[in-house]
């Protein structure tokens, strides 16, 4: 009986290692929508609505959290996220983990890069379905341990809601006239 037992209790343990992290999460009163997009998150203490793009910054620390979304299916540009592919853009991939997001397959992808004169550690989330991919980007100084963490608690508060309507040039600071023009609007693509 004591031999059954102490095989169940093994069974079970490496089972639960062996689980998938998974992200899926209900929105509530902190999480924030981050402008022109269909993310919320609870960001980390005194990020702030980010200029430019977009996220949420830290000006003291360098540090943001910028959303991309690019019109192409995840399957195909996730076999992109290569070390080798990545280093040509400057950025270092320490290591890969498959999730769940939202019941969805995504991975996360830890990388570190150096931009400024400062090094830097980034975990990017990526999801997406046949027609396009999202990256949820999390940059902030490579020895910052405290940000890190708080980063990480930012990282499992994503929400994505696919029904949310949104204005995608919300964080434009320009105005585009098409009135007099065949030209319609395609998409937006932000890039950090």
């Amino acid at each position: 009986m004591k031999k059954l037992l102490f095989l169940f209790l093994c069974f079970f343990t490496l089972e639960t290692f062996a689980q998938k992290r998974s992200i899926n999460n209900k929105l509530s009163a902190e999480h924030i929508f981050i402008s022109a997009t269909k993310i919320a998150l609870v960001p980390p203490p005194n990020f702030t609505k980010a200029v430019g793009f977009s996220g949420f910054q830290q000006a003291e620390t360098n540090s943001s959290i910028l959303v991309a979304e690019i019109p192409a299916p995840y399957p195909e540009m996730v076999k992109s996220f290569t070390a080798e592919n990545l280093k040509t853009r400057g950025v270092i991939l320490i290591k890969t983990e498959d999730i769940s997001f939202q019941n969805t397959p995504a991975k996360l992808l830890f990388t570190k890069q150096s931009a400024n004169g400062m090094d830097f550690s980034k975990t990017i989330l990526v999801f997406g379905d046949s027609k396009k991919v999202i990256l949820v980007n999390f940059l902030y100084p490579e020895n910052d341990k405290t940000l890190a963490e708080q980063m990480d608690k930012a990282i499992a508060s994503v929400v994505y809601q696919s029904n949310k309507l949104v204005n995608p040039l919300e964080e434009a600071n320009f105005k585009i006239n098409t009135a007099d023009s065949k030209f319609k609007f395609a998409h937006s693509l932000s890039a950090h």
